[in-house]
């Protein structure tokens, strides 16, 4: 049985859990183009690899982020949600501080939403 240590609630079988999609940067809808608006929406990375996602331990709605090696399918960390505001590489290989320093402020890629994941009740409130 697959297990993901989930930083709430311990480790628990993966069948307790909502994949919530590949962690990606939302670009600001009133500044972007239209080019960058709709690879955001409709394009996403299926590439093998390291990848941070978004994943929900559905008894108790608690979202949080993995780093996953998706070529083997192992989760190597989790992370709650919160770290992701504080300065959470997006890329496996960053430092977390050069990335909030690039930033200026840490600021929030997009979450999760009803629009975008498979049911309402995976969203987070």
């Amino acid at each position: 049985m697959k297990i993901i240590a989930c930083p709430l609630n311990g480790p628990r079988p993966v069948s307790e859990f909502a994949y919530g999609g590949e962690v990606r940067r939302m670009p600001d809808p009133d500044l972007c183009t239209d080019r960058e608006w709709s690879e955001y929406v409709f394009n996403r990375s299926g590439s093998p690899g390291l990848k941070y996602e978004w994943w929900c331990h559905i008894a108790s709605g608690f979202w949080f982020v993995a780093l996953r090696d998706t070529t083997r399918d192992v989760v190597l960390e989790t992370h709650p949600a919160e770290a992701v505001r504080h300065g959470l590489a997006l890329r496996p290989g960053e430092s977390p501080e050069l990335v909030a320093a690039a930033r200026g402020t840490p600021s929030a890629p997009d979450t999760p939403s009803a629009r975008d994941t498979p049911s309402a009740r995976d969203t987070p409130s």
